[in-house]
């Protein structure tokens, strides 16, 4: 197996330019490529994967990967740093939502032998809120520079006192068109919050049940393509 894996990346390092395939104008989904490079997992505004190229493919230097399930972002988030071999359809980004001009849906990867898989990454938003907690307040700001979302939650049922991680506390959504929703995190009513965008304070305002029924209900939203925009969520224990 070792000595088929070297010879598929040699065969690839000699014919990078017939083992690639640009998207087409037609929109429609080209022949497979056939890429190396290493595995590179970005904590970013959006988190993502990509493929980072040994070689330029299509005017680029690096792709993202997307997944159709959870379990193959986690499995190729286990292989970050290492050298793989990649395959699948180069398409064209269609909205900020994506990180690169060019990404491959549910590629095949294909890891060399020297390749060491790590831990699963533990996100702070798996962390679980001690049941002691009734009420709290959580604010999500836009930053600058790509970096991820900054959450600050804080206590509002005894000792004000500061929750870490921020991540717990809050549930967001950044859509391809840079709107920003957030809600309280499973277990907590949404019963008000207020908006601070372009540097204005909007008025503190009340969540019916009615729109907290909604995972993501349109109000609690902010433009995020604006660093220091921000929302404040007021929360509650079911």
């Amino acid at each position: 197996m070792r000595a088929i894996w070297i010879l598929i990346f040699l065969t690839l390092g000699m014919q990078t330019l017939s083992a690639q395939n640009c998207p087409a104008d037609s929109g429609e989904l080209t022949t497979p490529s056939s890429l190396q490079g290493t595995i590179a997992y970005h904590h970013e505004l959006r988190d993502w994967i990509g493929l980072k190229l040994q070689q330029p493919a299509c005017g680029q230097n690096e792709i993202q990967l997307t997944f159709s399930d959870t379990a193959g972002y986690k499995h190729a988030e286990t292989l970050r740093g290492c050298s793989v071999a990649v395959t699948g359809s180069l398409d064209e980004s269609p909205t900020g939502y994506y990180s690169t001009d060019f990404f491959i849906v549910d590629s095949y990867i294909e890891p060399a032998p020297n390749c060491q898989p790590q831990p699963p990454i533990v996100y702070p938003s798996a962390s679980k809120i001690p049941a002691s907690i009734k009420s709290y307040s959580v604010t999500a700001t836009i930053p600058a520079d790509n970096e991820p979302i900054r959450i600050r939650a804080r206590r509002t049922d005894q000792d004000k006192a500061f929750l870490s991680p921020g991540e717990a506390y809050i549930q967001t959504r950044l859509t391809g068109g840079y709107v920003l929703y957030a809600l309280c995190a499973n277990g907590f009513t949404t019963t008000s919050f207020f908006i601070v965008e372009n540097g204005k304070r909007s008025s503190l305002q009340s969540v019916s049940a009615d729109e907290e029924a909604d995972l993501f209900a349109a109000i609690t939203m902010i433009d995020g393509s604006v660093p220091g925009n921000s929302i404040t969520l007021s929360c509650r224990r079911k």
